[in-house]
C-alpha cells in the first residue's frame, strides 16, 4: 500500500499544478502527514489485531507521501548541474535521520520512557504525534519559498 501513497501524491501534486499551484508538491506532502495524524495515533490502540490490519492500509498510504513528490520536487527547484548532488543528499538524509535516527529514537522512548515492551504502542503514538504535526508545520513555512525557488528554476531552464 506504501506505493499506492507514493502515486497518490503524484497525482494530486500533477493536479494542484494544473490548477496554477506552484506550491503543489509541497501541499501534497502535507496532505500525507495530515491524513497520518488520526490514523498513526489511533492505529496503536485499537482494541483488536483485525482492526490494526485494517488501520495499517491508511498509514501505509499517508507515511508513503511525501517520498514521491519530494523527490520529484528537489531536482525542479535546483540547477540541473547540482540534481544529482541534491538527490543524493536527500537520500542520505532520509535514510540517516528518518530510517535510522527515527526507529532508534522509538526504541529509546519505548525503553526509558515508558519501561515496558509492550508499550511500544505509546512510542509510536508519541512519534506519529510529535513529528507529523511538524513535518506538516515546516512544509507549511517552506510552501512560498518553494514556489519562489520553482520560479527562479524555471529562469535556468
Amino acid at each position: 500500500f506504501g506505493s499506492i501513497g507514493v502515486v497518490s501524491a503524484a497525482l494530486i501534486a500533477e493536479y494542484l499544478t494544473k490548477k496554477g499551484r506552484r506550491d503543489a508538491n509541497i501541499i501534497a506532502g502535507m496532505l500525507g502527514g495530515i491524513g497520518m495524524i488520526p490514523v498513526g495515533l489511533l492505529t496503536p490502540i485499537v482494541p483488536s489485531e483485525t482492526w490494526a490490519w485494517i488501520l495499517l492500509v491508511p498509514v501505509a498510504v499517508f507515511v508513503n507521501y511525501p517520498f514521491g513528490v519530494a523527490a520529484g520536487a528537489l531536482p525542479a527547484i535546483v540547477p540541473p548541474n547540482m540534481r544529482a548532488r541534491v538527490g543524493a543528499v536527500y537520500s542520505f538524509v532520509v535514510i540517516i535521520l528518518g530510517m535510522t535516527l527515527g526507529l532508534s529514537f522509538t526504541g529509546m522512548l519505548t525503553d526509558y520512557v515508558f519501561s515496558k515492551p509492550e508499550d511500544v504502542r505509546y512510542s509510536l503514538m508519541v512519534m506519529v504525534g510529535v513529528f507529523s504535526p511538524l513535518g506538516v508545520g515546516l512544509l507549511w513555512l517552506g510552501r512560498k519559498h518553494y514556489a519562489r525557488s520553482l520560479e527562479a528554476s524555471d529562469a535556468w531552464n
